[in-house]
């Protein structure tokens, strides 16, 4: 019970921070140290494990943020940091002006451009079954379906919620969610 009341009321705090516009990422930064803290004052769930304690309570908390960025950021960071890059560079170059100049004929003869919201959202369902990462298909659809609809007529946050909904449904084990 006292690590929800700690968890909450570190969640007000940070919703203040960020009210008061304080930096996004001092503010995360800071509520986390803040839990962390607390969390090791009152002994809630072990914060580090012994045998890596550097038997000093501040520096653990460092150690285990230490810790933590090394394992995300070696696995799923760096693949979302490529991907990202991948798809900057494709923006860059103009890969995906060029990719709507090869679908602009055949969309031409659609009529209503919030028709191919659907077929978007249809196709996007199958490329799920192959690309289960959100972040990177989110990459990954943003330069090449989102210039599609937005040239076609679709508005911006039509072309958006597609995108955005798209990891929605669960497709089997390989599902985030």
């Amino acid at each position: 019970m006292l690590g929800l009341i700690i968890a909450l009321a570190i969640i007000a705090f940070l919703v203040f921070m960020l009210y008061k516009k304080v930096n996004a990422h001092a503010a995360l930064l800071i509520s986390g140290l803040l839990l962390l803290a607390l969390a090791a004052i009152f002994g809630i769930g072990d914060i580090i494990e012994p045998k890596k304690s550097l038997n000093f309570a501040f520096f653990d908390l460092f150690e285990v943020i230490n810790q933590k960025m090394s394992s995300t950021l070696a696995g799923l960071g760096l693949t979302l940091m490529c991907i990202a890059g991948f798809s900057a560079y494709m923006d860059h170059v103009g890969a995906s002006y060029s990719l709507f100049k090869v679908f602009e004929k055949p969309l031409q003869k659609v009529k209503n451009p919030y028709m191919l919201l659907v077929v978007s959202y249809f196709v996007v369902q199958i490329i799920v079954l192959f690309i289960p990462s959100h972040a990177g298909l989110a990459l990954l659809l943003m330069v090449t379906l989102y210039p599609i609809l937005i040239r076609t007529g679709v508005s911006k946050l039509s072309a958006l919620s597609v995108i955005g909904s798209c990891q929605f449904i669960d497709h089997g084990p390989g599902s985030g969610n």
